[in-house]
């Protein structure tokens, strides 16, 4: 009996150490030991016993809130940098009222659901930056007076992607208009070097 106590305490402490909350499993293996020492050795094996599952509930507990922490401190920290994050800070709340529910696989989808939408969010952000830039672009090649039809049809095509938040494609079209941009300026300076 006394091997079944110590095994648990070993399990508790590991636990400890592994930074899980321990509160409720410690309670349970002080009364486990105050049964053997009255001697009632029936109560020591399942107060043990309901240790190691209170245990095993707080690392879940804290595995899922872990992920969640993760998480958060990413949608704050892009949050800060000006990103909208509203999508994943709705997730996120879900998440909490999942884990407030102990729902810690429900946790662990959301708050990576969650990081998804924190990415999605600061590649968004990026796009609309590039796409800032492309505009000045667009004035520095109306500017010189070249011809950059392309450019501009890829632009209408950008802004298309962007009001739909279509990612992909928004970011394939960065890619193509800064290439437009490029090749027309370079036939622009070639074609006044030729005057």
């Amino acid at each position: 009996v006394q091997t079944i106590l110590d095994r648990a305490a070993a399990e508790v402490d590991a636990a400890r150490r592994d930074g899980v909350n321990i509160t409720e499993a410690r309670k349970v293996l002080t009364q486990a030991r105050d049964a053997l020492r009255r001697g009632v050795f029936a109560d020591v094996a399942l107060l043990a016993q309901k240790a190691r599952n209170q245990l095993r509930e707080a690392r879940r507990f804290a595995g899922a809130e872990a992920a969640l922490r993760e998480s958060d401190r990413e949608a704050s920290r892009e949050k800060r940098k000006g990103n909208d994050v509203t999508k994943a800070e709705t997730i996120l709340d879900e998440a909490r009222r999942a884990l407030d529910a102990k729902d810690y696989s429900k946790v662990r989808i959301l708050a990576k659901d969650g990081h998804d939408a924190v990415r999605e969010a600061a590649r968004l952000k990026s796009v609309q930056d590039a796409f800032a830039s492309l505009q000045l672009d667009a004035e520095d090649l109306r500017k010189l007076g070249a011809d950059a039809a392309e450019f501009e049809a890829t632009l209408v095509d950008l802004t298309r992607a962007l009001e739909t938040k279509d990612l992909p494609t928004a970011r394939r079209l960065v890619s193509r208009a800064r290439h437009a941009a490029e090749t027309t300026r370079e036939q622009h300076y070639r074609s006044v070097m030729e005057r």
